[in-house]
């Protein structure tokens, strides 16, 4: 009875997409003959026989051999979607148990995040690697300032191609509603057709969708004689201010400490910080403090224009 020989194993990273899908494997044979490489193509539910490609080359044990999916009906290019391939080893009248099945569909490149979107929101960037997937889905998530929850999907219906970039907004709430000011973060997956079989996730990217900065308004010598500045809400219910207190040496502004202020009933209202701390501020000096708008996740805005008053 015919003994097979050693099966290959896809080689570790070994699929891409560019120009065409293809998939490395390792030699575990020595000496057999051939190899033969099955491959698949998922339509959305289930893998679909897509052609065989025989390798009649030996590389030898620990060898490399690459293997490109057919073209579709024996001509031209194969078509757009996710393929997945097998490889044999044959010789001796007996072949090999197949390999694991290996994957050409290559994540998306992440390019990192920043403003672009409506209000500054965030717009996420990544580039194809796939070169002619049919969809991408970019998964949105939010930070509630100790984890990262789920805020949803953005799909792309279009076909980039390899190596061209495309964006990703942050997608609207369930309700319909802009999203909310916070730190959001994504990452996509490219698919194939039906959407449903999709690459590994690219790099998680995420940047700050910040409040409105508040507007200044003013300070003055409130109770006990302590500076106060007061400030116009912008950011239309954020849930809290961070203002940071200075005082003036005549050469440059020194640190003193922060202040919180709680929201005021929306943008446009009125809030006010006066100067922290047990002790009295020192005569002579100017005391000024500028504001950030803080929503969540920690992100912040730019400060306000700081103010300041002269203590007498």
């Amino acid at each position: 009875m015919a003994v097979p020989p050693a099966a290959p194993s896809a080689a570790a990273g070994g699929c891409g997409a560019v120009p065409e899908p293809a998939c490395s494997f390792t030699d575990h044979a020595a000496d057999e003959a051939s190899f033969e490489v099955s491959w698949w193509r998922w339509d959305g539910e289930a893998w679909n026989y897509a052609g065989l490609d025989v390798r009649p080359a030996l590389p030898g044990a620990g060898g490399a051999f690459r293997s490109a999916a057919p073209a579709a009906g024996g001509a031209g290019a194969p078509g757009r979607g996710v393929y997945g391939a097998r490889a044999v080893a044959c010789g001796g009248g007996a072949c090999s148990a197949p390999s694991a099945l290996a994957t050409a569909a290559f994540a998306p490149e992440a390019l990192g995040c920043g403003p672009g979107g409506s209000a500054g929101a965030p717009v996420c960037r990544f580039r194809d690697r796939s070169a002619g997937e049919s969809s991408f889905r970019v998964s949105w998530w939010s930070w509630d300032g100790a984890a990262w929850t789920l805020h949803g999907d953005d799909a792309h219906g279009g076909e980039p191609g390899a190596g061209t970039a495309f964006a990703s907004a942050i997608p609207r709430a369930a309700d319909g509603s802009a999203p909310a000011r916070g730190v959001y973060g994504a990452m996509a997956f490219a698919c194939g057709e039906g959407g449903r079989a999709c690459s590994a996730a690219s790099a998680f990217e995420w940047a700050a969708y910040p409040p409105e900065a508040p507007s200044a308004r003013g300070c003055a010598i409130g109770a006990g004689g302590r500076p106060v500045c007061a400030f116009a809400d912008n950011a239309g219910g954020e849930a809290s201010f961070r203002v940071s207190w200075w005082s003036w040496d005549g050469a440059a502004w020194i640190f003193v400490a922060d202040g919180i202020a709680d929201a005021a009933g929306g943008a446009g209202s009125a809030f006010a910080s006066s100067l922290p701390g047990a002790g009295a501020p020192q005569a002579g000096l100017h005391y000024g403090a500028w504001a950030s708008a803080c929503g969540a996740g920690g992100a912040c805005s730019a400060p306000s224009p700081i103010r300041w008053v002269l203590v007498e």
